[in-house]
């Protein structure tokens, strides 16, 4: 085994979270909170709003009915009994809550020990939660506290959305992504499926895998990306590819990827676009992240690099447009928190943009929920308001159908329920 396997293998085993090291990491995904109902029986029930259910659909006047941690029931036309908890919808609407498949909680960029990063992960993903994200992706963790907060959140410890977590992310040697601190440097086959095992053995609930980089070259080969992809399908998980460029994408649609993170440039080669759209792959396509990089300010990269980043910022918004004429499978994600000086709780801004280049208000909901739920493997319990669904659910101050720009005002998301609880309110 050569020198970055055996680091590689170190830091799986030993990059779980000081401040949290006692909670073992064998959680599923869809992990439950402990539910708190008022008294057994008693329904909650969100009466009289306009619900969107997810799937594409949506009633005018409805009622959607919780009981313990489910929805139970979406009806027109239901009588409360005295027992229930009600709260008037009237005038609001109701629809899943929104799902981002690309964040970063604990930033990356930056040096610091695993309790600082758990700490400053558990007060990011606490502002998703109630800014209406019920369910995250990290994609790439410093230290892999991402398994240690999800657990503790498992545990009741803290309130934290629904998280999907794969650890610490691998590539070749001089990965952009062991740069950033959120992942590790694997080579050759062997070395891309033993770290792939590794991180089955830590529990991750996918895997991330870089292709590309706009900052660095480091492009790893078909095969070794489907020595680890094949290990994950085998363990019934997804893997998402980090892959910007058409070589990139090329050798990840290739190697078997679930998702394409960014696509950067997609343009420049549609016809891959044919091929992620024949093959069932979903585009995540973060235009949230380029709009809030700074690249004047940007000290860590040369001005080579940051010109390339330009470029790409510039194309990026044509490449999403080439995958919605192609038919591909979308899945709202922003990146959120992937650059410096990148906002958190403003993920719903990606919605406003994917509109702006040209998804129709009710598919970018669409791809924020059923989308979302169908890419993470988990659409028969998330994204969809039906009866039998997980309980996780906002409450809006307005139509998005008709401005998708209320979902980003933190104002207008009155309520979030997470499980069936409700985790924040608004006046």
């Amino acid at each position: 085994m050569n020198h970055s396997s055996r680091l590689s293998r170190r830091e799986l085993l030993m990059g779980s979270s000081a401040a949290l090291a006692g909670l073992a990491l064998f959680d599923p995904p869809l992990f439950c909170r402990p539910a708190k109902p008022l008294a057994e029986g008693v329904k909650t029930i969100l009466l009289n709003g306009r619900v969107l259910d997810g799937l594409g659909g949506q009633m005018e006047r409805a009622s959607v009915i919780i009981e313990g941690e489910k929805i139970t029931g979406v009806a027109s036309d239901i009588t409360p009994s005295s027992d229930d908890r009600v709260i008037d919808c009237s005038g609001l609407t109701v629809m899943p809550g929104m799902i981002d498949m690309h964040v970063h909680p604990a930033l990356p960029n930056i040096k610091a020990p695993a309790g600082y990063f758990s700490l400053q992960f558990m007060r990011h993903a606490l502002i998703m939660l109630e800014a209406g994200f019920t369910t995250i992706r990290c994609l790439g963790c410093p230290h892999n506290v991402d398994l240690d907060v999800k657990r503790a959140a498992r545990e009741g410890l803290i309130t934290q959305p629904r998280i999907f977590a794969s650890g610490l992310g691998i590539g070749p040697t001089n990965t952009h992504l062991y740069r950033l601190n959120i992942g590790i440097e694997v080579n050759g086959v062997d070395g891309f499926r033993t770290a792939a095992r590794e991180l089955i053995k830590k529990k991750v609930d996918l895997l991330k895998i870089s292709a590309d980089a706009i900052t660095s070259y480091a492009t790893p080969t078909v095969a070794e990306m489907k020595a680890a992809t094949d290990v994950f399908h085998l363990a019934g998980k997804k893997v998402a590819v980090h892959a910007g460029s058409p070589l990139g994408i090329s050798n990840a649609v290739e190697a078997g990827a679930d998702t394409i993170e960014h696509g950067f440039r997609l343009v420049d080669e549609p016809r891959l676009a044919d091929s992620m759209a024949e093959q069932g792959v979903y585009f995540v396509p973060t235009l949230y992240i380029h709009e809030h990089w700074d690249t004047g300010s940007d000290t860590r990269y040369s001005k080579e690099i940051l010109d390339k980043v330009r470029a790409v910022q510039e194309v990026h918004p044509e490449s999403f447009r080439v995958a919605l004429r192609a038919g591909v499978k979308i899945a709202m994600g922003s990146d959120e928190g992937g650059v410096p000086g990148s906002p958190v709780g403003e993920g719903a801004y990606e919605l406003e943009l994917m509109v702006r280049y040209g998804m129709k208000e009710m598919d970018a909901i669409v791809s924020t929920n059923s989308g979302a739920a169908d890419a993470l493997g988990a659409g028969d319990q998330l994204g969809s308001v039906k009866s039998g669904m997980l309980a996780d659910l906002i409450v809006v101050d307005g139509d998005p159908i008709q401005d998708i720009k209320v979902l980003a005002n933190k104002d207008r998301i009155k309520k979030v329920f997470s499980n069936g609880i409700l985790v924040k309110e608004r006046a």
